[in-house]
């Protein structure tokens, strides 16, 4: 939820996200509207938005996602937040 509110106070110029989640109950809201707060929010984004929803498992082996679960709950605990985005600049060829 965090994350899609983030979203809702992007850079104007944001096209593309891709959000990454652990729990599977995460994703499975985002994508069955469970939560009337997520779905209205989901339905703002979606109309300025190119998004990707994707469930990286825990415990599998995938390279630092233990790491990415021990800053997201040092995160959680923290209370000024800075949410950081990606801008990928293509140059004129």
């Amino acid at each position: 939820m965090k994350a899609a509110s983030m979203l809702d106070n992007s850079p104007e110029d944001t096209t593309s996200v891709v959000l990454l989640t652990d729990p599977r109950s995460v994703l499975e809201a985002l994508i069955n509207n469970t939560s009337p707060k997520l779905a209205k929010l989901m339905t703002r984004l979606s109309n300025n938005l190119n998004k990707a929803l994707q469930w990286i498992p825990a415990h599998c082996g995938v390279s630092g996602n233990g790491e990415a679960d021990q800053l997201a709950k040092q995160g959680e605990k923290q209370s000024n937040q800075i949410p950081r985005f990606h801008t990928e600049r293509k140059s004129p060829s």
